[in-house]
């Protein structure tokens, strides 16, 4: 998993080094970005959104709602939970 200033998180296959998937998140920028599972990548961007994608398939589908950067993020079982500048903790669902 990679991410640089063109704005494009990367997704790569450790036999080999190839990339297989790739995001480009444009403006929005990325922030930070980790594995939860083996399919499953949380992160955020730098407009205080969060984002959660399931590889090979899906848009990332954002989660929208801090009005600031959003500097943590962790899952708990089917549950997304980020908290932000703003002072607010928020809970998603999958």
């Amino acid at each position: 998993l990679t991410s640089s200033k063109d704005n494009v998180l990367r997704i790569w296959e450790t036999k080999g080094f190839r990339m297989v998937d790739s995001i480009n998140f444009g403006k929005a920028g990325l922030g930070y970005a980790e594995f939860i599972s083996p399919n499953e990548i949380i992160g955020s961007n730098h407009y205080g959104q969060g984002f959660y994608y399931e590889l090979f398939g899906r848009k990332p589908i954002l989660l929208k709602g801090h009005t600031q950067a959003v500097k943590w993020l962790a899952t708990l079982n089917d549950t997304i939970i980020t908290a932000a500048l703003d002072s607010t903790i928020r809970l998603w669902n999958k």
